[in-house]
């Protein structure tokens, strides 16, 4: 995702709200519903 972000114009307000829509989706079908990380994980 990071590759789309370097490339995604942003030059306007609508091109940020776009990739924040798809962005939110890549993110959201990445992880199942299951998914948990512990708090050590993170750490």
């Amino acid at each position: 995702m990071q590759e789309l972000s370097e490339i995604w114009p942003r030059d306007q307000q609508r091109y940020a709200a776009w990739f924040n829509v798809v962005n939110e989706a890549y993110v959201k079908a990445s992880y199942p519903k299951h998914y948990e990380i512990t708090r050590e994980a993170l750490i």
